[in-house]
């Protein structure tokens, strides 16, 4: 024997609700379109996250801070030229600056020229280079010979970059990317 259940009669929705309704499934889709332009949008700032940073502090040689020098990094391998002036307590900072090899000359009217010839920038690093200026005529250049120390004395991250030749010297046999972490010194 075999019951048959009726299901209750559906009420008509009233006009309203049917409009309501019909503005809900239409409110989507420009929300979707704002998600794919914010998700285009950032994707594209997180292909650019190889760069690094120069700061620093410009002084005479009596201790007195230099407002107004101006330093100019240079690279000569990627073709970029980045200027930062110094502000009143004689601090510069130069930002986002793509990796490489820099020239990084100070210039400040009274004062001698002091240019660092070569001074390396690694990814997510920010190189601290302080410069103490000499009394001088304009047109007199100090060429300053920099040890990089791989010491960032902005923060107290610890870090270090894996370069081409440390992949290449990692033994075949079970290369692992864990094992570049064991020859990192300290």
């Amino acid at each position: 024997m075999r019951q048959v259940i009726a299901s209750p009669k559906r009420q008509p929705v009233p006009s309203r609700a049917r409009h309501f309704c019909a503005l809900r499934s239409h409110s989507k889709q420009p929300t979707r379109y704002l998600l794919l332009f914010a998700f285009l949008l950032l994707g594209g700032s997180v292909h650019g996250q190889s760069t690094a940073s120069i700061e620093g502090l410009v002084t005479d040689q009596n201790g007195a801070v230099v407002s107004g020098a101006e330093i100019n990094a240079v690279s000569r391998e990627i073709g970029i030229s980045r200027m930062s002036v110094t502000d009143d307590a004689g601090r510069y900072q130069i930002v986002a600056l793509p990796v490489g090899s820099y020239r990084v000359e100070v210039r400040a009217r009274g004062f001698q020229t002091q240019i660092i010839e070569s001074s390396k920038i690694e990814v997510g690093r920010t190189v601290t280079r302080n410069f103490r200026l000499q009394v001088g005529d304009v047109s007199q250049m100090v060429t300053v010979t920099a040890n990089d120390d791989l010491l960032d004395r902005s923060s107290m991250a610890v870090g270090h970059v894996v370069d081409q030749k440390m992949v290449q010297e990692t033994p075949l046999n079970g290369r692992d990317f864990l094992d570049l972490g064991l020859r990192i010194p300290g």
